[in-house]
């Protein structure tokens, strides 16, 4: 590694850019309640729409607190990225950049702990929709950097990466 002192661990939060994307599905679920009670507002089934929004609300709830709580640590030992649902970490020699972006790292392979309501969600997409699961796979392999980026993440992934794998 580049560095001989031990490094203390950093706790990157999501950037101020980036923290209206736990909101996103709050939001959508808004507009949605919107339309629902614009176009029940005349009719005698008005109170359906509580039924109808009820379920799609929590889960947007539930999406958006798991969004919020998105983290990503440095340490001598590995990165470690709590995502939507799981978290994944891996060794800095099992860390890379992705060829042509400067704020996405990939891990090969990393250790993933996901959360029950994924873990008995994923074989059931995996056995209806099998392109979706292997995309899922996939991008729990990739670390999104730009999410938490203040200025100093790009330094302090690089004082960690291999010299081989920092181009």
């Amino acid at each position: 590694m580049q560095h001989s002192a031990p490094q203390p661990a950093l706790d990157y939060r999501l950037n101020a850019q980036s923290r209206w994307i736990s909101l996103a599905p709050v939001m959508a679920i808004a507009v949605c309640a919107a339309i629902i009670f614009t176009v029940l507002a005349g009719s005698k089934v008005w109170w359906w729409s509580f039924w109808i929004l009820t379920p799609p609300a929590l889960v947007a709830i539930l999406f958006a607190v798991g969004l919020s709580r998105m983290q990503l640590r440095i340490d001598d030992a590995g990165l470690r990225f709590r995502g939507l649902g799981y978290v994944v970490s891996a060794p800095w020699p099992q860390v890379e950049r992705v060829p042509g972006s400067r704020l996405s790292l990939a891990l090969r392979e990393p250790q993933v702990s996901m959360s029950p309501w994924i873990a008995w969600m994923l074989p059931i997409v995996e056995a209806l929709v099998p392109w979706r699961a292997r995309q899922a796979t996939v991008s729990m392999r990739m670390v999104p950097l730009w999410y938490f980026d203040d200025g100093t993440l790009d330094q302090a992934v690089a004082a960690h990466l291999p010299a081989q794998s920092a181009n």
